[in-house]
């Protein structure tokens, strides 16, 4: 799940993506990657594990598309 907060400020938005832990039950670390890293896992953003998901926030600039994985 996305969800995004565009700032005021800034050319940027706050991207929050959530994933449910049934949906990586036996993960050790989960790992966010796509085109804003190259899709290399060493670079991945790890995602911070809650009571019933994974989560992080990344900013990103506005104007552009991503992938995402």
């Amino acid at each position: 799940m996305l969800k995004k907060q565009y700032l005021k400020n800034k050319p940027l938005c706050k991207v929050t993506f959530s994933l449910p832990v049934e949906a990586a039950p036996d993960a050790i670390e989960v790992k966010l990657l796509g085109d804003f890293n190259d899709w290399q896992w060493e670079q991945g953003t790890v995602m911070k594990l809650s009571k019933a998901e994974y989560t992080i926030t990344l900013e990103l600039e506005t104007g552009r598309q991503y992938e995402f994985r």
